[in-house]
Parts: structure tokens; C-alpha cells; sequence
């Protein structure tokens, strides 16, 4: 294009705008309304849900490089993350990469928005509005001229494609406000921190108590019906009844397979969540939180029998046992400094996990949810969430 005999200049140009027809085609579609529209292989953006049959050669402008083949991956698997990839080697030579991964993000969250979250409405609306009032690389690519003020083909429809990518932050807005207000992203996340990271006490006390009994039993003698009907009872009886209807029926029992053990280390809370909230709260996400759940409910547990412990000493000092038998007076006082010691360190660990982990790490997801540009800064605040919250919690593996 930068040739200096004309001829040559005007021949490559003619040849690049015939070529490119396809090219603008489809990331005009993709770009306008989420749908990947590729039948032969030859668009830089792929969807790793379906099966290539074999390497799509490119060439000339785009690369000797095919696509290659693809593994077939379930599609109700994958939401956002993984689904749709640039394949670097189909990715023209005058498309800078940042601006391919621009086009991707926003032809992604147009997918997302119309399979996702039912909001085909609004895309359709979207798309309609930018086309009427944006000038449309494929305009360019159906006009005569070689150049255009000076300007060749190829910078043009870049400079047409940047300003397009730029237009799409009403979209991520779209999304980001889909996630917050339509589904109540931030209302899920925080009763996970009330229920499976046990920061709603009361609803915790109640539940422990009434669970003493059963999860006492060996696992085998466990049933996941009656246990349910426990936490609903506890939920009843404390101030998790306020919650909204929506959040309570996601609460259930989840027990680990793991028959020689009793109850109490086989027991789990789970909390379901469906599309699109799948896309931010993922099944590597929940196997976090249920890991702290089980470091929490240990502390908790402890912090029960401490208790109990501590009842018992009250009861023998009433009774005057030291009085009674003083062969025992040396060992109940030991026994009694043993458990003080042990409620410090729980007390202090419990308070230090609640308070500068959990709440802290909270507050700081908070401030990254208000300020989050678009669904990949929503997963990226609670991926981060959780990775602090681990990490503080010294669940790390790196530890």
C-alpha cells in the first residue's frame, strides 16, 4: 500500500477492498450484534464450543497459519469466559492485536447480552441505532477510491474500527448494569458471605445447635432431606428470614463423599446459581468459598465445645467437686487454664478471619464492583476477592 509506483499502489488496493468483503461482513456482524457468522474458518474470532473439521489455510494478508482443530466442548458449559478466542494467526496484518481484543470483548458482551441475559431487544435496538448514525466499514469497502484524503484502505477502516470499539462502552455499561440491577450480581455475593462465609451470626448460632445432634452421627446415618429441613428451620428462627425469597430458596445442603467420617466434617452449605450469574460465580469459585466454610465451621465448632467445656466448669465449681474430691483440684485447674488458653487462641483466630479477612477483603470488592467498566473487571474483583480472602486465610497452596 506504501509502493511508490501508483500502479502497483492502486492494483493492491483494488485487490485488498475485494478480498476484505468477506472479512468486513462478518465483523460487521459480530461487531453489530454478537453473532459469529464464519462458516469456512476464516475470521480471526473462533468459538471453541464448536468442532472444526480440520485447518482453514489463510494467506496473503492474513497468514500461511490455519486455525486447527478444535476438541468439542459442551456449550451450556461455558458462558464468557473461554468460549470465544482470537486465533492470532487469522488476525490481519493492519489490525493492531490491542484493537482484535477490543472487537472480541464487545462482540462477546453483544453475545452474552442476547443469549445470556435475554436483552436481544436492546442489541437489536443498539445495533439498528449505531448503524444509521456511524459511518460503516463496509461502506469503505464497496466504494471506488484506492485512498481516501491520503489516507489508504486499510487505515481507514482501523480508524473507522478504533472509533467503533470505542462507541462500545455503551455496551459494557449495558451489561455491567444487566449484572448488577437485573440479576443482583452484588446481592448473591453478599449473602455467599453471610451464609457460606457464616458472617450472618445469628443465623450460624442457631444453625449449630440445632445441627449438634444429627451431624454427631456417623456419616453414613446422614440424610441430605433432613438437613435441609434443619437449615430451613434455622432460617426461620433467626434474622436470615429477611432475606429475599430469591436468595433463601438458593440455599441448600451439600455433603462430601466421605462415609467414615461423622456429620460435622462431611457437612457443607451450597448456595445455586445459575446463568448469567455462572460467568462471574464459577464452579472454581465455589470450591473456594467451601473451603473457607470448612476452616470457618471448624472454628466455630471449636469455639461450640469450648463452650460446652466451659459449662462444665461452672457446673463443677457450684458443686464444690474441688472441695469434694481434692485429688482432683491440681487437675481441674489445669484442665481450666488449658481451655482459656485454647478460647483465646480460637477467639483471636475467629476474630482475625471475620474482621481483617473477610470483612476487609469485602470492602475492597465493594469499591472494585462500583468502579467495574465491564464484565471482565466484574470476574476479575471477585476472582481477586477470593484469592485474598484464601490467601489471608492461609489456605494458600504456595504456604
Amino acid at each position: 500500500l506504501r509502493h511508490g509506483d501508483p500502479m502497483a499502489r492502486a492494483l493492491v488496493s483494488r485487490t485488498l477492498r475485494r478480498v476484505c468483503v468477506p472479512l468486513v461482513d462478518m465483523l460487521h456482524r459480530w461487531v453489530y450484534e454478537g453473532e459469529l457468522d464464519d462458516p469456512h474458518g476464516e475470521f480471526f474470532v473462533t468459538d471453541v464450543t464448536l468442532t472444526d473439521q480440520g485447518s482453514h489455510g489463510a494467506s496473503g494478508l492474513f497468514s500461511t497459519r490455519g486455525r486447527g482443530s478444535t476438541p468439542f466442548v459442551d456449550r451450556d458449559a461455558m458462558t464468557w469466559n473461554g468460549r470465544h478466542e482470537l486465533v492470532e494467526a487469522l488476525i490481519p496484518r493492519f489490525l493492531p492485536r490491542p484493537l482484535a481484543h477490543q472487537l472480541l470483548v464487545l462482540g462477546k458482551a453483544l453475545h452474552f447480552m442476547r443469549q445470556s441475559c435475554g436483552d436481544a431487544q436492546w442489541v437489536t435496538a443498539a445495533a439498528n441505532k449505531r448503524s444509521s448514525t456511524s459511518s460503516s466499514s463496509r461502506s469503505v469497502s464497496q466504494s471506488p477510491p484506492t485512498s481516501y484524503n491520503g489516507w489508504s484502505v486499510s487505515e481507514v477502516w482501523v480508524g473507522e474500527l478504533r472509533v467503533l470499539a470505542a462507541e462500545g462502552k455503551a455496551t459494557h455499561d449495558r451489561l455491567v448494569y444487566l449484572m448488577m440491577e437485573k440479576f443482583h450480581l452484588r446481592t448473591h455475593l453478599s449473602a455467599l458471605k453471610k451464609f457460606l462465609l457464616l458472617g450472618q451470626g445469628d443465623f450460624v448460632a442457631v444453625l449449630m445447635d440445632a445441627l449438634r445432634e444429627e451431624l454427631n452421627k456417623p456419616a453414613s446415618e446422614l440424610h441430605r432431606h433432613s438437613l435441609e429441613g434443619i437449615v430451613d428451620g434455622a432460617l426461620r428462627n433467626s434474622n436470615a428470614q429477611y432475606e429475599l425469597p430469591e436468595v433463601l430458596e438458593r440455599l441448600g445442603v451439600k455433603l462430601l463423599l466421605a462415609q467414615q467420617d461423622i456429620g460435622w466434617e462431611i457437612f457443607s452449605l451450597d448456595y445455586k446459581v445459575e446463568a448469567p450469574l455462572t460467568s462471574v460465580i464459577t464452579k472454581a469459585s465455589m470450591v473456594i468459598y467451601r473451603q473457607v466454610f470448612h476452616l470457618l465451621w471448624r472454628l466455630k465448632r471449636a469455639d461450640m465445645l469450648l463452650g460446652g467445656t466451659w459449662r462444665l466448669h461452672m457446673m463443677s465449681a457450684k458443686m464444690q467437686m474441688a472441695k469434694r474430691l481434692p485429688r482432683l483440684s491440681a487437675t481441674l485447674h489445669d484442665a481450666n487454664l488449658v481451655r482459656n488458653r485454647m478460647w483465646h487462641l480460637f477467639q483471636n483466630l475467629s476474630n482475625y478471619m471475620m474482621f481483617e479477612v473477610l470483612e476487609e477483603s469485602w470492602t475492597m470488592l465493594e469499591s472494585k464492583l462500583d468502579s467495574a467498566k465491564d464484565l471482565d473487571d466484574l470476574i476479575a474483583a471477585h476472582e481477586d476477592y477470593l484469592q485474598t480472602v484464601k490467601s489471608k486465610a492461609l489456605l494458600s497452596a504456595e504456604l
